[in-house]
């Protein structure tokens, strides 16, 4: 509502973005008029005798009209060209100095805008660098003017250019340190008025002491202690309208014949533009350092305050107690506490608490009797609570304490103490009974294997003798069952035997490649029956040799026997002899059903067996025994399978004289 779209420009509230746009213009149009007054009062009121003018305010209005300007500044330019000649007209000065004065008057201020959009890109004074860029701008603006001047008024009136140089320069310096500030001080805060009314009314009074005609004592340091409060108090705006309020009214009254620079001027023939201009310079230049000072100040202040006012409320809500103590006056104060501390110790907030927990307080004790610098400790409070403290000697009186309540994780650590007791203590007793069940399996296997070889034996004979079809079937059932109980009882005392650590004495070195020549010539009849295809791929081994060729002949009945057992009709197994690092590495390879991967492990578990077994028979202990084997004689043994297209076992052995040495060292381990 209240809003139209013409020809692709939105409108309606277009009155409030005009008088935006018009009222930089309309200021700057003011300043033009200013500056074309001030020029023409500057030049009417020039003093008698001289040639150039006491004080030149125009420059400072014309360089804040540039600046308000921005960018289009050089639309300006024009139009302060023309209100500096007919600013110079108006005072009685013919055209052509008229127009030149007036084209180096914008001369002036354009140099002075360029250096502080180069210098100062903020235009806002808010420090000391800001003001050294400041009084760059303004030195080099009221230098090219000078020089300007100086060569003009040598070529169209033949003056001396060196004097006119040291009349101009600092009449425009002047006018622009204490004019163009008012226009650099954006967004500074405004005074108290019940401080800075008086102040003002002071620097008023001392103004017309100073130089009101007919006063012609030197007091014209008087102004600057009351400029100075404001530069401390109230910062560069009030500093800048002060200097302009000061600057009028001295330079009014000098010319009415007031002050010391006018008594000067008339009885010591001394220049008083002169020495009104270097008292304008040296005030305009004081007051605004030391203004830059009291704001660099300020803003130091302020952050510390904020930072300040940070920590504590961040000190406040810790939830770490947190206290500063004192020891000046002989005893451990405290003199800064959080409420987590108060809360954790007991204590209430003031200057001279006391630690009111007995271990906390004679632990800083000691630390302040000792060298050290750091202290750290856990204790029991008085209320049951486990508190952990540390603390740092900062000062040769004062400490840092930090106290942080620890009773959840004390607790929990006894906690986990108590339940790894506990396991410890479980895992001793399951060790214990394995041992006893290791024990009493061991015990009655070796019970078994007598009764169980003697019913074998008859069983064996009565298959020689006359029996029925009946009979001779029931005598092989008990033989070929008696047989496979027995195998499992010689497994059982074997791995006993194995877990006991107990090794047979090494015997004369015998060929690897034979031994595997051996056992696959034992298994082949049970390949043939299975269909299975089974070889003896050989090497560069030939040459290799054991001390443990019983034990490695157990190890190849047991992985060949598994191969063959596992791989359907139809399949192949092999396996390989080869060396690698010393060691003589035996690879039994199959096309059977294989192994899980989760399950590789597991299957080196007594009485475990893989779950692609299926209705295979089988005990679980073959896989064990040749585990407990190989580690026995120093080997290694790995097993490698997807679980669906057979299984590959590498088996490393321990050659010739590395395998004596490993079965003497265990001989003299287990003796």
């Amino acid at each position: 509502m209240g809003r139209q779209i013409i020809g692709g420009c939105t409108v309606g509230n277009s009155h409030s973005r005009d008088r935006t746009k018009r009222f930089p213009l309309i200021r700057i149009a003011l300043l033009l008029v200013a500056t074309g007054i001030l020029g023409a009062s500057s030049v009417l009121l020039t003093p008698a005798g001289s040639t150039v003018a006491a004080w030149w305010p125009a420059s400072g209005t014309a360089a804040i009209a540039l600046l308000l300007a921005g960018r289009r500044f050089w639309l300006v330019v024009p139009f302060l060209i023309l209100v500096g000649m007919i600013a110079n007209l108006a005072g009685g000065r013919p055209l052509d100095l008229s127009l030149v004065f007036g084209t180096v008057n914008a001369v002036e201020s354009i140099v002075v805008v360029l250096v502080i959009a180069r210098l100062l890109p903020s235009r806002r004074l808010r420090s000391l660098g800001d003001v050294l860029k400041f009084f760059i701008a303004a030195g080099a603006g009221s230098l090219a003017l000078g020089v300007l001047v100086a060569i003009t008024a040598a070529l169209l009136h033949g003056a001396d250019p060196f004097r006119t140089f040291l009349d101009v320069t600092p009449s425009h310096a002047s006018a622009l340190l204490v004019i163009v500030p008012m226009a650099l001080v954006g967004g500074v805060r405004l005074p108290s008025l019940k401080e800075f009314l008086p102040q003002f009314a002071l620097l008023v009074v001392v103004v017309l002491v100073v130089f009101w005609p007919g006063h012609y004592l030197p007091l014209a340091f008087l102004p600057l202690p009351v400029l100075t409060w404001a530069a401390i108090r109230f910062g560069f705006r009030v500093v800048a309208f002060e200097l302009i309020v000061t600057a009028s009214a001295s330079l009014t009254l000098t010319i009415a014949g007031g002050g010391p620079f006018a008594y000067a001027g008339a009885v010591e023939g001394a220049f008083t533009t002169t020495l009104l201009q270097i008292f304008l310079l040296s005030y305009s230049t004081s007051v605004l350092l030391l203004a830059a000072v009291a704001a660099e100040r300020e803003t130091a202040l302020n952050a510390a305050r904020t930072s300040e006012e940070m920590l504590r409320a961040g000190l406040a809500a810790a939830q770490i107690g947190l206290l500063i103590v004192d020891r000046a006056s002989g005893s451990t104060q405290v003199i800064e506490a959080n409420p987590a501390a108060s809360r954790l110790l007991d204590e209430v907030h003031g200057d001279h608490d006391v630690i009111a927990d007995a271990h906390l307080a004679s632990a800083l004790e000691a630390l302040w009797d000792s060298s050290a610098a750091t202290w750290s400790d856990e204790w029991d409070a008085a209320d049951g609570s486990r508190l952990q403290g540390f603390a740092a000697v900062t000062s040769n009186h004062r400490m840092s304490v930090q106290v942080i309540d620890i009773t959840a994780r004390h607790r929990t650590e006894l906690a986990t103490a108590a339940a790894l007791d506990n396991e410890l203590a479980a895992a001793e007793a399951l060790r214990a009974l394995n041992q006893r069940q290791d024990e009493f399996v061991s015990a009655v296997s070796h019970e078994l294997r007598t009764p169980i070889s003697s019913v074998i034996g008859f069983a064996e004979e009565l298959e020689h003798t006359d029996l029925d079809e009946t009979q001779q079937m029931y005598t092989s059932v008990i033989v070929r069952n008696g047989q496979r109980l027995l195998a499992l009882v010689n497994d059982l005392l074997t791995l006993a035997a194995l877990d006991r650590g107990e090794l047979p004495a090494a015997s004369d070195p015998r060929s690897l490649s034979s031994l595997v020549t051996e056992g696959v010539e034992d298994l082949q009849a049970q390949a043939k029956a299975g269909g299975v295809t089974l070889q003896f791929a050989r090497g560069h081994s030939d040459l290799s040799e054991t001390v443990h060729a019983q034990e490695v002949g157990q190890i190849l009945t047991n992985l060949l026997s598994n191969a063959v057992k596992f791989t359907p009709s139809g399949g192949h197994a092999t396996v390989a002899l080869d060396t690698e690092d010393g060691m003589a590495i035996l690879t039994v390879t199959d096309t059977g059903r294989g192994i899980p991967p989760a399950e590789l492990d597991a299957v080196f578990e007594k009485f475990v067996r893989s779950s692609n077994t299926g209705v295979t028979p089988g005990t679980g202990l073959g896989l064990p025994i040749v585990k407990k084997i190989v580690d026995n004689i120093g080997g290694r043994i790995t097993l490698e399978s997807d679980g669906h297209s057979g299984t590959t076992v590498r088996v490393s052995i321990p050659t010739d004289l590395g395998g004596r040495q490993h079965s003497a060292a265990f001989a003299t381990t287990h003796a």
